[in-house]
This record gives C-alpha cells, structure tokens and sequence, in this order.
C-alpha cells in the first residue's frame, strides 16, 4: 500500500509539471553581437537583433518541442504561419526547474538586409521557462558560439547575446508549427 501511494504521488507530481503543452512557441527578441575579422589584426563588432534574421515584417520564434527533445528556431510570418525553419538542435536537455540548453545548428542565407550573407555553424542556446500555474508564460536565455567558420567559406564570425519573450507563447504542436 505504502508502495504504490507512493508511485501514484509520484505520477501526479511528473503529470503536473508536464502539464503544459508538448509542443510550445515563443516569440523571440534578440540582442547579440557578432564579431568577425576587420583585418589581419584587427576584429570588428556588428549588433543584431531578430530584424537581421528575417525578412520584414516576420518574426523569430523558439519552438521547444517536449516529446522530442528538439528546439528549433523559425521564422513566421505575421499570422504565425512557418516561413523557414532557421535553426534545429542535435541535442536538448529540459530541467525540473525550468532551465534547458540546447545544442543549435544551421545553414541558411540570411536575408537582404543583411546583405545575404551565407550562415552556416553551431550555437549553444541556454535559458529558462517560467509559468503562470502550469501555463508557459515567458522564457529567455543566452546564445553562444560560431555564426560561420573560414572552412565553409567567408570569414571566421562569432555570435553572443541574449534572447527574451517577445510576445505570448502558443501551441507548436501539429496544429501549430
């Protein structure tokens, strides 16, 4: 008896911290900069927000998907439709206290504004969810790590910044994104 009080406890505590959705998408605003070289000496700083990511008038969103330990960072438009799946992660680790990191890759073209310029490297994205009951309600973090490298083409570029809620999460799910 005192056995299985005890793994019926347990169930109805792991169901309520999972109770929110499998699949969630936040909005996102960025605030990085990237480094790259300026001369043989020299490095020059860039900042950059989500406006250098995508095309006008669409948005980053940072989809944690539960059930597959997945993170990917898309590009939507302004009804929330998927334009372009920018960045996926090989690896994510989601902690009891909300907290995650996530190993990011990419190859993409970044848009006009900046210039078009080919991005292909790995991130580490960390950070953390808070909630409203059991709802999401925000998240926000750090990104690190290599935006292109010379073996690809172009010039060695480094990113780091810091990433917030840049409106209300919603469903990412199969009815979602």
């Amino acid at each position: 008896m005192k056995k299985s009080f005890v793994i019926v406890c347990a169930l109805v505590t792991l169901a309520g911290a999972n109770s929110w959705a499998q699949t969630n998408a936040f909005p996102v605003k960025l605030n990085a900069l990237v480094a790259y070289p300026q001369s043989a000496t020299a490095v020059s700083r860039l900042g950059v927000t989500e406006a250098s990511l995508v095309a006008a008038g669409h948005s980053l969103v940072l989809v944690v998907d539960q059930s597959n330990h997945e993170m990917r960072l898309d590009e939507v438009d302004s009804n929330k439709a998927l334009v372009a799946t920018l960045m996926t992660s090989r690896r994510l680790a989601l902690l009891p206290d909300s907290s995650f990191s996530a190993g990011m890759t990419f190859n993409f073209v970044l848009p006009p504004q900046s210039n078009s310029t080919p991005a292909n490297g790995d991130l580490n994205v960390t950070g953390k969810i808070s909630f409203k009951g059991t709802a999401p309600k925000n998240i926000k973090g750090a990104v690190i790590g290599v935006l292109n490298d010379g073996t690809h083409g172009g010039l060695d570029v480094t990113l780091k910044g810091k990433f917030s809620s840049g409106g209300a999460p919603f469903d990412g799910g199969p009815g979602g994104l």
